[in-house]
């Protein structure tokens, strides 16, 4: 991408370029442009906002967010009574916060059977939704979604919020059963990993602008020695 610049331009992915636009950034579609491996990728001009003065706004940071929820909660919940419920219940949560001590996670807030959390990198996320996925479904017998997206977030009444977590929830909403949804941009910060992802189309998300292309995780869960995981 950088060979195409020309000074003063700032040139970017398709990925980021749907970022950009939820924080109203002006872009040019130059195209489509071949890289050194073969590969085609979608190029952007990205050009500074009017009016844009230099002085700092609020501060903004980038951070992985992961979405988790019980597929047919209610169901499941109606099925094996108030006791069963609260059992199943109590061992989704400990297994949830178990494998986000293991991947270095964090913990932001939970609303009924849902989880949402923060991760270093989307590579930790996609390993942790797996874990948890496998492992909830092995010990608790339920599916669970997820939806994992990367992008900038800013603290909001002292949690890590802005568009990127809602992008993250809508993204999960759309999972089916054991289903690991990802956003372009989660795929594309992870070219070269060894996981494998299956397009799973464009698609609006409820209250955030545009269209965004969708990718479900389709390996198995990898080997704990595959990561290096923090001491936390």
């Amino acid at each position: 991408m950088t060979r195409r610049a020309l000074p003063g331009q700032v040139l970017v992915s398709e990925a980021v370029a749907a970022l950009l636009r939820t924080t109203k950034v002006p872009l040019r579609d130059l195209g489509v442009s071949r890289l050194p491996d073969g590969q085609t990728m979608h190029i952007y001009e990205a050009r500074a906002p009017d009016g844009t003065d230099g002085r700092p706004g609020l501060e903004r940071f980038l951070a992985t967010v992961l979405f988790t929820d019980i597929v047919r909660s209610t169901a499941t919940a109606t099925g094996r009574g108030e006791r069963g419920w609260k059992d199943l219940f109590e061992r989704h949560h400990q297994i949830v916060r178990e494998q986000l001590r293991r991947f270095g996670g964090m913990e932001v807030d939970t609303a009924g059977d849902g989880f949402y959390a923060t991760i270093d990198t989307p590579t930790r996320a996609v390993a942790c939704a797996q874990s948890i996925r496998d492992r909830v479904k092995r010990e608790v017998g339920v599916d669970i979604r997820v939806g994992i997206h990367v992008g900038e977030c800013e603290v909001v009444a002292g949690k890590v919020g802005g568009i990127a977590v809602f992008v993250g929830a809508r993204i999960k909403d759309l999972g089916g059963a054991g289903e690991i949804l990802v956003s372009q941009a989660v795929k594309d910060v992870m070219l070269g990993s060894p996981v494998e992802f299956a397009e799973r189309g464009r698609t609006a998300l409820k209250g955030v602008p545009g269209e965004w292309l969708l990718y479900r995780v389709t390996d198995q869960t990898p080997a704990e020695s595959d990561f290096p995981l923090p001491n936390r």
